[in-house]
C-alpha cells in the first residue's frame, strides 16, 4: 500500500516537473513573440524607426524586471503549480485582445509626440502581457527546486527560457511575419498558449479553471479576429501588405492616390491622369536624362515607379534597387510600373559594393517610414556610388525635408558630397516648411535645367561630413518624421495610418 502511494506520488511529481518545463518554454516563446510583433504594431502608425525598437526593449526588459518581483511575491502566498496555468491563461487572454485594443491605444498616444507615444504605446499594449510572462521564471524555479538544489534549478528555466526566446525570434521575424498578417500571428500565438493551459488545467483535474479557459477562448479569438479598425474619413484603404522595413499602403483620397510605408509617402498621384503630384520627379528625371550617353540610369527607390516612366519617355533604360519586394508590387499592381531595365531586391549599399556595372547617372530616392536610411548618405555610401559612375557621372540625390532653423542636415549632406566630388549643385522643390532638397553631384560641371534655378549650397563647417562612424542623421530626422507624420495626418487622417 505504502509503495502504491509513493509510485503514484513519483508519478505526479515528475508531471508536476513536465509541466513547469512546458510553461517555462512557452512563457519564452510568447515574450520574444511579443517583442517582435510589437514592432509590427506600433511601427505602422508612428513610423518604423530606431526608437520603436528602443521603446519596445525598454518595455520589455522594465516588465520582465517587474514580473520578477511579482512572481517572487506570488512564491511567497501560493504554491507555484496553482498560480502557473492562470498567469498563462491571463498572458494568452491579453495577446487575444491586442488587436482590438491597440488601435484606440494608438489614437491615443498620437498627441504625445513621436518618442512620447511610442514609449506609452509599447507600455500599455505590452507592459501588462510582459509582466505576467517575467513571473514564470521565479515560479518555475519554486515548482523545480528541490532542497538543496535552487541554484540548478534556476540556471535550468534560465537556459530554457532563453533558448525558447531566441528560436522564437528567430521564426517570428524569419518566416511567420513575411508570410502571414501579424493579427492571425497574434491570434496564432494567443491560441497556442490557450491551448497549453488548457491542456494543464484537465491533465492537473482543474476542469473548473480549463473550462472557464475554453469559454474565454471561444468568445475572445473570434472577436479578435473579426474585429475592423476605424478607417479615415479622408483616405480609402486600396490595398496594403506588410514587409520588410514596414508596412506598404495604398491609400485614396478624392483626388490622389499615395503609396505608403508606414508614415511616408512614396509617391503621390492624380487618380484621373496617373501624373505625378510630386514636382521633384520631373526634376530628377530630366537631370538623368541630360546625363546618360549610354541610356543606362540606376535608380535607388522605385516608390511608385514614376522616375523610371518619365525615363522612359527620354528613351533612357533605367535599372531599379528597392529594398522592399512590397513596394515593387504595389507600385506594378497600382501605379502602371513596367521595367525598362533589371530589378534588383536588395539594400542599395550591398548592390553598390557587390555589382560593377558602370552607369551615367545614379539616382538615390530612399525616403520612406517618415525618414530616410542614414547609412546611404554617409562618405563611404557617395564612394561606393561614385564607383559605379562612369566618366562624368552624374549622382542625383533627392531628400524629402521638412525644414529646421540650423538647416544641420542639408549643410552635412552637401559637406558629405563636397568630400567625395568636386561639383555639387542644389535644387529646391515645394514650400517653404517641407520641400525636396535634389542635390546633384558630379566630376564634371553640373548641367543646368531649363526653368529650374540653381539654389547656393548651405555653408559647411570642417568635419561636418557623414561617416559611418559618425552617423547624426538618425538624431537628426526626429523631427523630420514627426513632421511629414503630423502633414500626412492632416491630409488622410490618423485612422489612415493604423495598422
Amino acid at each position: 500500500m505504502i509503495s502504491n502511494v509513493n509510485q503514484i506520488d513519483c508519478e505526479q511529481s515528475v508531471r508536476s516537473r513536465l509541466f513547469a518545463y512546458g510553461s517555462v518554454i512557452a512563457a519564452g516563446t510568447v515574450m520574444m513573440a511579443l517583442e517582435v510583433l510589437g514592432t509590427r504594431y506600433i511601427g505602422p502608425f508612428f513610423g518604423s524607426s530606431l526608437y520603436v525598437w528602443s521603446a519596445m526593449i525598454s518595455v520589455t526588459l522594465g516588465s520582465l524586471a517587474l514580473g520578477y518581483i511579482l512572481g517572487g511575491w506570488c512564491c511567497g502566498r501560493w504554491r507555484a503549480h496553482r498560480v502557473l496555468t492562470p498567469v498563462l491563461g491571463l498572458t494568452a487572454l491579453w495577446a487575444g485582445l491586442l488587436t482590438p485594443i491597440s488601435r484606440p491605444v494608438l489614437l491615443a498616444a498620437s498627441g504625445l509626440g513621436l518618442k512620447a507615444g511610442i514609449l506609452v504605446s509599447a507600455a500599455v499594449l505590452f507592459g501588462p502581457p510582459l509582466i505576467l510572462l517575467g513571473a514564470i521564471s521565479p515560479l518555475a524555479v519554486q515548482a523545480l527546486a528541490r532542497p538543496g538544489q535552487a541554484g540548478r534549478a534556476a540556471g535550468v528555466v534560465a537556459a530554457l527560457s532563453t533558448v525558447s526566446g531566441v528560436v522564437s525570434t528567430l521564426v517570428t521575424a524569419m518566416i511567420l511575419l513575411p508570410r502571414f498578417p501579424v493579427d492571425l500571428i497574434t491570434a496564432g500565438v494567443a491560441v497556442g498558449l490557450l491551448m497549453w493551459c488548457v491542456l494543464v488545467s484537465f491533465a492537473r483535474h482543474r476542469a473548473v479553471l480549463g473550462g472557464s479557459l475554453v469559454v474565454l477562448a471561444l468568445v475572445v479569438v473570434p472577436v479578435a479576429l473579426t474585429y475592423e479598425a476605424p478607417r479615415s474619413a479622408e483616405a480609402t484603404l486600396i490595398d496594403q501588405q506588410y514587409g520588410h522595413v514596414g508596412m506598404v499602403r495604398v491609400l485614396d483620397t478624392s483626388a490622389f492616390r499615395f503609396l505608403m510605408i508606414d508614415t511616408g509617402g512614396q509617391s503621390v498621384v492624380w487618380r484621373q491622369s496617373g501624373a505625378s503630384d510630386l514636382a521633384y520627379t520631373d526634376i530628377v528625371a530630366r537631370l538623368g536624362a541630360l546625363s546618360s550617353r549610354t541610356g543606362r540610369v540606376l535608380l535607388v527607390g522605385l516608390g511608385g515607379g514614376l522616375i523610371v516612366r518619365d525615363l522612359d519617355r527620354s528613351g533612357i533604360m533605367c535599372d531599379v534597387v528597392e529594398i522592399e519586394p512590397a513596394v515593387v508590387e504595389m507600385a506594378t499592381r497600382h501605379f502602371g510600373f513596367e521595367p525598362t531595365g533589371d530589378v534588383f531586391i536588395e539594400d542599395a549599399r550591398t548592390f553598390l559594393n557587390r555589382h560593377e556595372s558602370v552607369y551615367d547617372a545614379v539616382i538615390l530616392d530612399v525616403f520612406g517610414g517618415g525618414t530616410s536610411p542614414a547609412h546611404l548618405f554617409t562618405v563611404e555610401s557617395m564612394q561606393a556610388v561614385r564607383n559605379r559612375l562612369g566618366e562624368g557621372g552624374l549622382l542625383v540625390l533627392n531628400y524629402p525635408y521638412a525644414v529646421e532653423e540650423t538647416l544641420e542636415i542639408p549643410r552635412r549632406i552637401s559637406a558629405t558630397l563636397s568630400t567625395v566630388f568636386e561639383h555639387v549643385a542644389l535644387y529646391e522643390i515645394g514650400p517653404d516648411e517641407i520641400r525636396n532638397l535634389i542635390f546633384v553631384a558630379s566630376d564634371r560641371a553640373i548641367p543646368t535645367i531649363a526653368s529650374y534655378t540653381q539654389s547656393p549650397l548651405p555653408s559647411t563647417d570642417q568635419g561636418f561630413a557623414v561617416t559611418d562612424r559618425f552617423n547624426p542623421l538618425d538624431r537628426l530626422q526626429i523631427r523630420q518624421a514627426e513632421a511629414f507624420r503630423e502633414w500626412y495626418v492632416e491630409v488622410l487622417g490618423a485612422e489612415a495610418l493604423l495598422p
